[in-house]
């Protein structure tokens, strides 16, 4: 264990920050910056509800001129759009730290005119300042990328981001962050870590993590739009990738917690061993998505059959698609599957299919009335194809029956349920007006 010397960096971080929030003058800025973000707050949601309740009231005024724009129009328009809707985002961003800056700003003056100390209010501003930047980049990054996206970065990459920046800061301001980051907190395998290298290989390994996945992403974007490569093939080159440098962050991340080469290793091959035997579902799983995407097998917008319902492929994963059926319910099947079972599946740039239907019809009927009534119905369906075009033939005509199946095709697999159930309807109709008993 480390010696008590190794805490008194700790102990007199402590004591200043006790010592500091103890002075009248701290306890008095520090409630005046409290008053006034809780003020700039409470300014900001009405002042953002009330644009709302205008923007609502000014659309509802114009229904009549947005409604009926003409094509001419229609640039005018978009372009409009887009700079009240990047103005709106601007306003958002920026609405809360301008007032609260301006709140401050005058309590420096409030202060100064009582004679009070007011240094903490200086620099609170100056944060705050740091902080209008980094909302007015926030802005310009929901302006140009999707809000998901823009969401996802802002929460897991540049908040954290700005939140560690400040948090840093305010320690600079309370203690020597050299000695702070030298104190040992625990041996792990003959390794001392100290606050600096646990901070360095957390907060790094995080960041490194989640720049691997914008990486990911700007890159399957460019290679796809610039080159001729399947874009499974390319996202599972690009996701192998990141893992390799997830594994190669790992690795830095412990040599800067000190471990030695043959620790690291020790270590490494120990997970590997463990991680393997545990999770051989998950595994296999992965590397099954591997193999869907660069083999192309499933794509998305694929119609599939899983477990005898058709469904449509809305995404896929590393680890499992996700499918949604004719009922509107996404099911979550394993990549493993698409391997190990047999699936069917339309897929590749010919997505048409055929289809048939049954039809048992008394022996007394003439053959060339049922072939007449089969062939005229299916061309009548908007859906099927005159190209290959609907056929009959005769299945079996044992017993006092003759069996008769009507195949046709329909250019998309996805409509195959709506097909079919259009044409036993019409057919039914078609039947019961030429006064033919079908079973």
């Amino acid at each position: 264990m480390p010696g008590l010397e190794n805490y008194s960096v700790l102990v007199d971080l402590y004591l200043t920050t006790v010592r500091y929030l103890s002075r009248v003058v701290v306890q008095r800025q520090l409630v005046a910056i409290v008053l006034a973000l809780l003020a700039a707050g409470v300014l900001t949601t009405f002042l953002v509800d009330w644009g709302e309740r205008r923007y609502v009231r000014w659309c509802w005024h114009n229904r009549r001129s947005l409604l009926t724009a003409n094509a001419a129009h229609e640039r005018h328009r978009n372009l409009r759009y887009s700079l009240v809707r990047t103005g709106a985002i601007v306003l958002q961003q920026l609405t809360f730290p301008l007032i609260a800056v301006v709140f401050l700003l005058v309590c420096v003056v409030l202060f100064n005119s009582f004679g009070w100390l007011s240094g903490l209010l200086s620099r609170s501003i100056m944060l705050l300042f740091l902080f209008t930047l980094y909302r007015l980049g926030i802005a310009v990054l929901y302006v140009f990328a999707s809000r998901r996206k823009a969401e996802r970065y802002h929460r897991r990459l540049f908040g954290p981001l700005m939140f560690v920046f400040i948090a840093l800061l305010i320690l600079d301001r309370l203690s020597d962050l050299n000695r702070l980051g030298k104190v040992v907190l625990f041996p792990l395998f003959d390794s001392p870590i100290t606050i600096g290298a646990l901070f360095l290989a957390t907060v790094g390994l995080y960041f490194w993590i989640d720049a691997t996945y914008g990486f990911q992403d700007v890159a399957q974007r460019v290679i796809v739009r610039r080159s001729h490569l399947h874009a499974g093939s390319v996202e599972a080159s690009l996701t192998i990738l990141r893992y390799v440098l997830i594994g190669l962050g790992i690795v830095v991340a412990m040599s800067v917690l000190g471990f030695n080469p043959t620790t690291v290793a020790a270590i490494t091959g120990g997970l590997s061993i463990g991680i393997g035997f545990a999770l051989q579902d998950v595994l296999k799983n992965f590397f099954g998505g591997l193999v869907i995407l660069f083999e192309g097998t499933v794509r998305p917008g694929d119609y599939v059959e899983v477990g005898g319902k058709e469904a449509v492929v809305q995404k896929l994963n590393i680890r499992s698609t996700v499918v949604r059926t004719g009922d509107n319910v996404e099911i979550i099947v394993p990549n493993q599957d698409w391997l190990s079972r047999s699936v069917i599946t339309y897929t590749g740039t010919n997505r048409r299919v055929r289809l048939r239907y049954p039809v048992s019809v008394p022996r007394s009927i003439e053959p060339g009335e049922v072939f007449q009534v089969l062939n005229t119905t299916a061309r009548r369906h908007p859906q099927v194809l005159e190209d290959p075009g609907p056929s009959v033939s005769v299945a079996n005509f044992t017993g006092a029956n003759v069996d008769y199946v009507l195949t046709y095709w329909v250019d998309d697999a996805a409509k195959m349920g709506k097909v079919n159930a259009d044409m036993r309807l019409m057919l039914l109709k078609a039947f019961e007006n030429e006064e033919v008993p079908v079973s």
